[in-house]
C-alpha cells in the first residue's frame, strides 16, 4: 500500500513539473546556485552579510539560464506606531516562465523595518526579495541567524529561547498566554 502510494506521489510530481515550466526552472536555479559569501560588513551591528546587489549579481544570470521570472508587487504599505514610526508593507511575489506560463500560486510576505525617511521603501523591499529567494533557491550564505543558534535577548535585557513557549519534542504549549512585542513601549506584553 504504501509503496502504492509512494509511486502516485512521485508520478504525480513529475507530472506538476512537466506542466509547470516554473517548477522545472525553480529546480535549476537550485541546482546552479553557490553559497554567497558574506562580503558586506554592518559596522553598527558588527555583522556580516550578503548584500542584494551579490543576489542579483548570482541570480539573474541563472533565472534567465532557466527562463524563471520573479515580480514582486507592492499589496500594501502603512506607517505604524506612535513615538516609534514602522513601515508596514506587504509584497506578493508571482513566479512566471520566460515562456509566457504564469504560476497561478502566489507568495505573500510582510515586512517592517523603522521608519526613516524614502529608505526605508527601498530597504524593506531589499530585503524581503533577499529573503525570498534565499527562502525559495535554498542558497546557503553562512548567516549566523538561527533561532536555535542564538541566544535572544529582548529591549529589557532579559533572555528568551523557544523554550519558553514549546517543548523540543512537539508542539506542546506550556504557556497558554502569548506574548507580543509592543514597539512603542519596547516592552513584550501578555494577551
Amino acid at each position: 500500500m504504501n509503496t502504492i502510494k509512494s509511486n502516485l506521489i512521485k508520478s504525480s510530481l513529475r507530472q506538476i513539473q512537466n506542466t509547470n515550466p516554473v517548477l522545472t526552472a525553480i529546480n535549476g536555479v537550485m541546482a546552479d546556485v553557490k553559497k554567497l559569501e558574506n562580503t558586506t560588513k554592518n559596522e553598527f551591528a558588527k555583522y556580516d552579510y550578503v548584500n542584494i546587489d551579490k543576489f542579483l549579481e548570482a541570480l539573474n544570470p541563472l533565472c534567465a539560464k532557466h527562463g524563471l521570472i520573479i515580480a514582486p508587487s507592492e499589496l500594501s504599505c502603512d506607517v505604524i506606531g506612535d513615538a516609534k514610526k514602522w513601515l508596514h508593507i506587504v509584497y506578493e511575489f508571482t513566479l512566471s516562465h520566460k515562456d509566457g506560463y504564469v504560476w497561478d500560486k502566489t507568495f505573500t510576505r510582510n515586512q517592517f523595518v523603522p521608519f526613516t525617511g524614502g529608505q526605508a521603501m527601498g530597504a524593506a523591499q531589499s530585503y524581503t526579495l533577499k529573503q525570498f529567494m534565499r527562502a525559495l533557491f535554498l542558497i546557503p550564505t553562512g548567516d549566523k541567524v538561527d533561532v536555535d543558534e542564538q541566544e535572544n535577548k529582548r529591549f529589557d535585557g532579559s533572555k528568551t529561547t523557544r523554550q519558553d513557549n514549546y517543548t523540543a519534542t512537539g508542539v506542546r504549549i506550556r504557556n497558554t498566554n502569548k506574548k507580543v512585542f509592543n514597539h512603542e513601549s519596547t516592552q513584550d506584553q501578555t494577551i
